[in-house]
């Protein structure tokens, strides 16, 4: 079973979660993102960090053919391309997160949609739950008694002074 952080949008004015507006991601290697690198990232609106891998990855074949060492190219493709394939779901967090989004939940699952499926249906127990409560019930108002003092005369509370001495 994999980890899957489930991200809510946050809406001003609105402090809950709405489960339409989820976005699960999951927390393992990704091979497309190994693969396509850059491209990936495009993909998911993680711009910046799209961007750089593109570049870094051109970059790194300039100097492979400027300098014959192709090899070493190749050994420095792959080694970026592991960096992507391990990192690139941690960034695409990331890069939600600064956009607004708040960690709503994380679940483990087999898959995304599993994930999500226990996502919402916990988001609808706990609204169940929260319509469920009640209010304590309130003092009456008009009697015209008060509520009788906790303190005992003595000012005291146990062993402690309460700070009220008579």
């Amino acid at each position: 079973m994999a980890s899957y952080t489930i991200l809510s949008a946050a809406k001003p004015g609105r402090p809950d979660v709405d489960a339409a507006d989820a976005i699960v991601i999951d927390d393992r290697f990704s091979w497309f993102a190994f693969l396509f690198g850059g491209l990936w990232f495009l993909w998911h609106r993680v711009w910046f960090v799209g961007v750089v891998v593109i570049l870094a990855d051109l970059a790194i074949a300039y100097a492979a053919f400027s300098t014959g060492q192709l090899v070493l190219g190749y050994a420095f493709d792959l080694a970026l391309a592991l960096l992507v394939g391990l990192e690139a779901q941690n960034w695409r967090l990331e890069a939600a997160l600064s956009k607004g989004f708040r960690v709503a939940d994380i679940v483990e699952a087999d898959n995304s949609e599993t994930a999500f499926e226990k996502y919402a249906l916990r988001l609808s127990m706990s609204e169940h739950a929260s319509s469920l409560r009640k209010a304590p019930p309130r003092l009456p108002s008009g009697t015209g008694h008060s509520a009788p003092s906790l303190l005992p005369s003595s000012g005291m509370i146990g062993l402690v002074p309460s700070g009220r001495g008579n």
